[in-house]
């Protein structure tokens, strides 16, 4: 079902291109349905590139848009993802699926390494099985990072200290080996803390926001549930993220790690 699906929406996505004028190129945004991906798309529909923008099933699109098609794939199914990598050729890739919350990560271990390094590897080992080369870029973490008392280069150590930054530095060799073994262009984005409209409240600055909203009308004592208050970190608005990564695929170096912050 997932491989008819695939080649179904790829024909329709093809049948769009081909209808108008085709001046750019074909783009795959994997985990598009999310906070990050609805941006990411906003800011490429801007340009002239066609867009495949994939999401799990039984999610809903974000973002609809004159240059960007919708494609329901599992990426936990490594025949879904060759399928619809198949049919879509993309020739950028901009790798957003996986599962974002450090704090869930330590009573949801198998989900987050499935869906960050599992699903990775699917990716590279579709394109590796189609011969295709397209630059990829995959969304790491500064979780990656040993906790240190100065702003983070991409010179210091790396020694995560949470099931979610080891599965985001295993993510990171999955596709320095594509790299370096099969001369697919990983490109590999070091994010720090992003914020913005649409992020949900299980993070910390809508859940900060929401709070103080529920305070001011009355549904909540006038007390915010925070966590850790000791920690300095950096944070960036998601709008100027996005546009780090678009510009990273136009001129960073594969199989090399770049802060975003």
């Amino acid at each position: 079902r997932a491989i008819q699906q695939a080649r179904l929406m790829a024909t329709v996505l093809r049948q769009a291109q081909d209808g108008g004028e085709r001046s750019g190129t074909t783009v795959l945004v994997t985990g598009a349905a999310g906070f990050v991906g609805g941006h990411l798309l906003e800011l490429l529909e801007q340009g002239d590139d066609w867009i495949t923008a994939w999401l799990r099933p039984d999610t809903e699109p974000s973002v609809v848009g004159r240059r960007v098609g919708w494609l329901s794939v599992e990426m936990h199914d490594r025949d879904a993802v060759h399928a619809a990598v198949k049919q879509t050729r993309p020739e950028a890739i901009y790798h957003l699926a996986g599962v974002p919350h450090v704090g869930d990560s330590w009573s949801h271990t198998h989900e987050t390494f499935a869906g960050n390094v599992l699903a990775t590897h699917y990716l590279f080992d579709a394109l590796r099985r189609e011969g295709l080369t397209p630059r990829v870029l995959i969304t790491s973490s500064a979780t990656v990072y040993q906790p240190a008392s100065h702003a983070l280069r991409e010179s210091d150590p790396v020694n995560p200290n949470t099931p979610y930054g080891t599965s985001k530095l295993a993510q990171e060799m999955v596709a320095r080996r594509s790299w370096e073994d099969d001369g697919i262009p990983g490109l590999m984005a070091r994010s720090f803390n992003h914020v913005g409209p649409r992020q949900a409240p299980s993070f910390v600055a809508p859940s900060m926001a929401r709070q103080i909203a529920e305070i001011e009308a009355g549904r909540k004592q006038a007390q915010l549930a925070l966590g850790n208050l000791d920690t300095e970190r950096d944070i960036m608005d998601v709008r100027d993220t996005v546009r780090a990564y678009r510009a990273l695929m136009q001129s960073a170096k594969p199989g090399v790690p770049y802060n975003v912050c």
